[in-house]
């Protein structure tokens, strides 16, 4: 019976499975860490404390967690809301102001009105108007 089932090759096999399974376990811890890593940051990134991204490896929890990360007014979103109601809305430009201004042949800097000259480098009188 004992012919059958060689052990030499299972035991010439060991080491590499220790190996492999060192190799599984430094790639589990790496990836646990990097999970709470970016966990963390989104926790802190709200404003809530880093602790929190612990809670992300107890099941259903880590549901609540998310749906609480997603809902929360977060402080980037408070800031924008005062900034708004201190300026008002941000306007955008549709055209900027110097799009109709000639421009100096030699620098290509707009030329302002009423100027003879490039404000940039001086040269007269030699500036194309754009079209």
């Amino acid at each position: 019976m004992n012919d059958i089932l060689p052990t030499d090759n299972i035991s010439s096999a060991q080491p590499f499975m220790n190996l492999a399974n060192i190799g599984l376990l430094i790639l589990f811890i790496a990836s646990v860490a990097a999970c709470v890593f970016i966990f963390w940051k989104i926790a802190h990134k709200t404003g809530l404390p880093g602790f929190l991204s612990l809670g992300m490896f107890i099941p259903v929890l880590n549901i609540f967690l998310i749906a609480i990360f997603a809902l929360i007014t977060w402080p980037i979103e408070k800031e924008l809301a005062e900034y708004r109601k201190k300026y008002g809305p941000l306007i955008k430009q549709e055209k900027p102001e110097f799009d109709d201004l000639p421009i100096c042949a030699k620098c290509q800097t707009p030329i302002p009105p009423g100027a003879k000259n490039c404000v940039n480098c001086g040269w007269p009188d030699k500036y194309k108007d754009i079209v």
